[in-house]
């Protein structure tokens, strides 16, 4: 008897952990081109638009993209040949201090616009490349990732479109703000950079970053998208640069091969 309630102790810790790491946290609101997701240790399988991500998922877009949308608003825009893993996400709609996102960007370049938790607990917003990490103050930016021929040689960039953030690697750390680019290469303090350099680092990715819509797609009005697109609204999320980017769905199109830089679109 008392093994059977052991192991019915141990079944329950595993079924509450489970619930805890594999519950569904964004929703693909926008994809095209070849996109995977892998679940732990299970293998890479083909993800839709539509389709939900889970803490824990690493989604890769190979000749694709793809837009995420978080329970609490935050987005995720994913660019070609990028790869990006959930390590952490949960949200209390009632709570802040309960609440935190983490992800890592691997290889890429994305674009993420914070919701709710990066409003109410900036702390709590933590976005980690092979480089550096960064932290946000409610922000609107753009990461992509380098790499060189080896990890000491991986350089990863940020520009900040609104709001601030802090690069962080073990050589010290530098805050930007709305304009401005910094990177960091290997293990070296960040530096202030420009536009110029991230954007021969990165090819036609960043152009077409820049002046994507984060907003929720035409339509979307109910689920996750929904409730994404009001709580983005209310952090402050931007509004649609460019009518024939926000018209767009496939979000291929979107981020593929635009390379027309842009400045930036503070509009808060």
């Amino acid at each position: 008897m008392a093994r059977i309630g052991i192991n019915w102790i141990f079944a329950a810790f595993l079924a509450t952990l489970c619930s805890a790491l594999c519950a569904q946290v964004a929703q693909v609101e926008r994809a095209s081109g070849e996109l995977r997701v892998r679940s732990g240790l299970a293998d890479a399988k083909p993800l839709l638009q539509g389709q939900s991500v889970a803490v824990g998922d690493a989604i890769s877009t190979g000749k694709g993209s793809a837009l995420l949308r978080f329970t609490d608003g935050q987005t995720i825009a994913l660019a070609e040949n990028s790869s990006l893993r959930i390590n952490n996400y949960q949200f209390d709609a009632n709570a802040a201090q309960n609440s935190n996102s983490a992800v890592g960007l691997l290889r890429g370049a994305m674009r993420m616009l914070t919701g709710l938790i990066g409003k109410r607990n900036p702390a709590a917003v933590r976005v980690s490349t092979p480089t550096a990490t960064i932290g946000i103050r409610g922000t609107d930016f753009i990461t992509s990732v380098q790499e060189g021929a080896s990890a000491n040689t991986n350089t990863a960039f940020t520009q900040v479109i609104d709001g601030s953030i802090e690069m962080s690697t073990q050589g010290g750390s530098i805050v930007a703000k709305a304009g401005e680019v910094v990177s960091a290469t290997g293990n070296a303090a960040p530096v202030a950079s420009s536009a110029a350099a991230m954007e021969q680092a990165s090819g036609p990715q960043l152009g077409a970053l820049q002046q994507l819509s984060m907003l929720p797609a035409a339509g979307a009005t109910g689920g996750r998208a929904g409730a994404g697109g009001a709580a983005a609204a209310s952090s402050g999320g931007i509004s649609a640069v460019s009518a024939g980017f926000a018209g767009l769905v496939g979000a291929a199109a979107i981020i593929g091969g635009n390379k027309t830089t842009t400045g930036t679109t503070g509009t808060r």
